[in-house]
């Protein structure tokens, strides 16, 4: 019997020392976690969670493992913590982005189903589905490209590649001091040839304590703007360091630092500096707050002695995901990484080219150059045939490796235009068609917003070449590959002629300047009397053909919106110096129970509005005030299902009973006349408010100004119901 005691004891201590070693890890664990140190947490966590089940660790661990890009560990980990009761449905959208980025598209799709279920208001969730669904369209092409890891890759991270003197500046963390968040070294900045025969820190006074890079370069090579880590503002677990962009300038063969982007700041990062091929402008990633989502892309234009104010690239380009990592190409696209958009999980590349002030829609680059894991800085001299970019799709541990591509070129690549015959102006979404003419085989491709397309044609062949936009055809051309040289690039240029004008429009929200989408716009023309009709896509553009010497009125319709109208005309223009017609259509959301006071200034359902005045101790309606009254009109024509309540105020003065006699007769008469114009005065009621609702102070007995006086005298609508 003692002897059974003995080693129950014996076991009982023995648990005890191992329980308290696990509680030991875990509270270690947790102080780095806090530290960002997430590599030394995930050292304790594992230990201690060999003896505890501790659900709030494993949490940690989990996310420990994704923050090190280490996908398989991390997703190993979220299947023990999403199944518990209570679980942080974010928990489950992390699950899901891991099982994507490990190939198990089904339990992913599941899994995103669940977390759009639980938050259905994050379109991260729909993003995340709609990526799991695309896979099959993003890799219908694989051996496009030929893809292969670049020579002077290490065992550590190397990524964010940029051409440089005839060789690469990349970004790389294989030596130096180590960085607690990775367990590895802080980044650097390097320079290699393509050979990879001389590989080295980039030479000069600017490097930092902490991370440098990625970075970017002026045409002419020096001036440099990169990205760093700005110094530490307090310590605990909000203590991630800030980054920041700089600029360093060429002195010999050796970089000194120039000055700093003046619109950092240590209460949000700017980071990844993209230069266009001009150096007048920026585009860079910032988690600023005010935002589409946690990191978005920013432009800032040079100015004589600075940079300007930063603006958001807004949606299509943002999103509530991050957006970081752009590259201007020297035919003016920008690359960039993201994981809010649909792709194949992951960052993916993307590419997207301005127009004014817009961005075109970005599209996703697809296999091979994406994958499900991170693939991002992708930098290209000549449209893709080849370049390099950064991918983890290759390693267990979370490192980034440069890989290289080339485009898979079969016998001739045809580089084509299409531009207005009369004006020159390259023509975007022209539908051309290539058909070999021995073969009979057709292919077409839509020129892009520079009006550029693209074939590959087979050697020995001869082609037709024509497109048609707005159902009018461009003129045909001819090319061959008999004679060319293998691998020349051959050019083609087509001609279009309509004589029509083409309209690009916009649908935005009066109160937000943002895109509206499913607005039904309808272009009606005051000449011919025929109507067109569109629907905004989801930045909220439209686009009409406008013919010459023609007046038009557009009008926007949605519900939950008053029904907006616009005039637009092409008289007096030329089409030898225009082509193309903007405008912008502001709508305005209704609000039930709304009052505005229909006074100087004053900008209601896309009418503006000046003072309805009465004569003294009058309530007829005088001819100035019929032209406002006649504004109330269309808007009640345009919105049918709109009713209003129209009340008349006066000022203080007089007697109290004689206000509201008077205030009662104005309202009546107001009525009376915008029913006498065809509206039916079940949607119009009058009310006299006297001098019930004054605007300020002037009551009876106070010493006001006119002015002040006639702030009171005013009519207001307020919606009743739409």
């Amino acid at each position: 019997m003692k002897t059974i005691i003995l080693k129950i004891s014996i076991a009982l201590f023995l648990g005890i020392i191992i329980s308290g070693c696990g509680s030991n890890h875990l509270v270690k664990g947790d102080t780095a976690y806090d530290r960002l140190k997430y590599q030394e947490a995930i050292k304790h966590y594992e230990k201690g969670l060999k003896s505890s089940n501790d659900p709030t660790a494993t949490v940690k661990l989990a996310e420990s493992y994704r923050l090190t890009n280490q996908f398989q560990k991390a997703e190993l980990w979220y299947s023990k913590s999403v199944k518990e009761s209570g679980t942080d449905p974010e928990l489950k959208y992390y699950y899901a982005q891991m099982l994507l980025a490990n190939g198990k598209s089904e339990e992913a799709l599941e899994w995103a189903r669940i977390y759009n279920k639980l938050r259905p208001k994050d379109s991260r969730g729909v993003a995340l589905i709609e990526s799991i669904q695309n896979q099959g369209s993003l890799t219908g092409a694989m051996d496009r490209f030929i893809i292969e890891k670049a020579p002077f890759n290490s065992d550590a991270s190397d990524f964010s590649p940029n051409f440089f003197q005839g060789g690469l500046v990349f970004i790389t963390d294989r030596e130096g001091k180590t960085n607690p968040w990775t367990g590895r070294a802080y980044t650097s900045i390097y320079k290699t040839d393509f050979q990879a025969s001389k590989v080295g820190a980039l030479k000069g006074n600017f490097s930092g304590a902490y991370n440098d890079g990625p970075v970017s370069f002026t045409y002419s090579g020096k001036s440099m703007y990169f990205t760093r880590n700005n110094k530490k503002k307090k310590k605990g677990r909000d203590d991630v360091v800030a980054l920041s962009i700089f600029s360093a300038k060429l002195n010999g063969n050796e970089w000194e630092m120039g000055a700093e982007f003046p619109h950092n700041s240590t209460e949000f990062s700017n980071m990844h500096p993209a230069i266009s091929a001009d150096g007048k402008m920026m585009v860079f990633a910032s988690d600023k707050d005010g935002g589409v989502g946690k990191k978005d892309l920013y432009v800032s234009y040079k100015t004589a002695s600075s940079w300007s104010v930063p603006k958001n690239l807004g949606v299509p380009v943002n999103t509530p995901g991050n957006e970081a990592f752009p590259y201007f190409a020297a035919d003016g696209t920008l690359y960039f990484a993201s994981d809010g958009l649909s792709g194949l999980g992951g960052l993916d590349v993307f590419s997207t080219r301005q127009d004014g002030d817009y961005w075109s829609a970005p599209e996703n680059l697809g296999a091979p150059l994406n994958s499900s894991k991170d693939d991002f800085g992708l930098i290209t001299n000549d449209g893709l045939v080849s370049g390099y970019f950064s991918s983890n799709r290759d390693a267990a541990n979370g490192t980034d490796d440069v890989l290289y591509f080339t485009q898979v070129l079969e016998g001739n690549l045809l580089n084509g235009m299409v531009v207005d015959e009369e004006t020159q102006i390259p023509l975007p979404d022209v539908v051309v068609t290539l058909l070999n003419t021995q073969t009979g085989f057709k292919e077409t491709a839509t020129s892009g917003p520079d009006g550029r397309f693209q074939f590959n044609l087979e050697p020995s062949s001869n082609y037709r070449l024509d497109g048609i936009k707005n159902n009018i055809k461009t003129n045909i051309s001819e090319v061959s590959t008999i004679n060319a040289t293998p691998g020349e690039t051959l050019f083609a240029k087509l001609l279009h002629n309509d004589p029509r004008f083409t309209l690009n429009g916009k649908a935005l929200n009066k109160k937000s300047n943002a895109g509206v989408s499913g607005v039904e716009v309808k272009l009606f023309n005051l000449r011919t009397s025929k109507e067109e009709t569109a629907v905004t896509g989801a930045d909220g553009s439209f686009n009409f053909q406008l013919e010459q010497n023609t007046k038009y009125q557009i009008s926007g319709l949605k519900d939950g919106y008053f029904t907006s109208a616009q005039e637009a005309t092409t008289e007096g223009l030329v089409r030898s110096t225009t082509l193309y017609v903007k405008l912008y259509l502001m709508i305005e959301e209704v609000i039930i129970g709304k009052e505005i006071s229909l006074k100087d200034n004053t900008s209601f359902a896309g009418e503006d509005f000046r003072d309805i005045l009465y004569d003294f101790n009058k309530w007829n309606i005088r001819s100035d005030a019929a032209i406002e009254l006649d504004k109330l009109v269309r808007i009640l024509d345009r919105n049918r299902s709109l009713i209003i309540e129209l009340g008349s105020h006066t000022d203080a003065r007089g007697k109290t009973d004689y206000n509201q006699y008077l205030s009662r007769k104005r309202a009546k008469s107001a009525v009376a006349y915008i029913v006498s114009k065809g509206v039916s005065s079940n949607r119009i009621t009058g009310k006299g408010y006297g001098e019930t609702r004054l605007v300020n102070s002037c009551q009876d007995g106070v010493d006001c100004t006119e002015d002040e006086h006639q702030m009171n005298r005013r009519t207001e609508i307020r919606v009743v119901s739409y």
